[in-house]
């Protein structure tokens, strides 16, 4: 978690984004050969807020084209809307490393996937510099 949060710090430092959270909700799992019960964090409400985003973009004419880096078939929906109802404006499905959605493909007018050596090309600078002065530093494993 303090990864992410200063991650999303040096995010916000570097301007032109905003971030919508969505929220974790506890599950509880069990193994069906041992019956053991463990609870994961399952995230929720990120598609939501994307397609609810990208709608409001393309209603105020925001872009051109829409890059979604994603494989959530969730997205399919309101990609379908905007390819509908925005026939002008372009989607671009990227996926991260060795993840795909065929979903996503087959809606999107362009798709790549993400490699990693792109990836670690297009990392934050190992310092971000936060209004204040304080100074967030990249996590040592992401270099």
């Amino acid at each position: 978690m303090h990864r992410q949060a200063t991650y999303l710090q040096a995010l916000e430092a570097r301007g032109g984004i905003a971030i919508h959270f969505g929220r974790h909700q506890l599950e509880s799992r069990q193994c069906r050969h041992c019956n053991s019960i463990w609870t994961e964090y399952e995230e929720k409400m990120s598609d939501v807020h994307l397609a609810v985003e990208l709608a409001r973009d393309a209603h105020t004419n925001c872009f051109d084209t829409a890059v979604i880096v994603s494989t959530d078939a969730d997205l399919q929906p309101p990609l379908e809307l905007m390819r509908r109802d925005f026939p002008s404006k372009r989607i671009v499905a990227v996926f991260p490393p060795a993840r795909e959605s065929h979903y996503l493909r087959g809606i999107a007018h362009d798709s790549f996937r993400l490699g990693r050596a792109r990836l670690s090309k297009s990392q934050l600078p190992l310092v971000v510099a936060k209004p204040d002065g304080f100074r967030l530093r990249r996590p040592r494993e992401w270099n």
